[in-house]
């Protein structure tokens, strides 16, 4: 099972990763700059979508995922 880390953060940017996906780029308290994947927030029914607004303060959840080939560095975005 993934450990799920949990830290406050700041949007910096997001840019369209794919069809539903988005790559986001935040600062966070715990582990300074990250960028992590968002799956499938393009989505009418997703519930991370109306949560990222540039330069809003966040609480995210995040995981690593087994395969570091989507953003380089494999982090998956779980909650905010």
């Amino acid at each position: 099972m993934a450990q799920l880390y949990k830290t406050p953060a700041i949007l910096l940017n997001q840019t369209d990763g794919g069809e539903r996906d988005r790559l986001l780029s935040f600062y966070t308290e715990n582990f300074g700059w990250l960028g992590i994947a968002a799956r499938g927030v393009k989505d009418a029914k997703s519930k991370l979508a109306p949560s990222f607004n540039l330069f809003s303060r966040l609480k995210i959840a995040f995981v690593a995922k087994k395969s570091a080939s989507y953003n380089g560095n494999g982090w998956v975005l779980t909650d905010v």
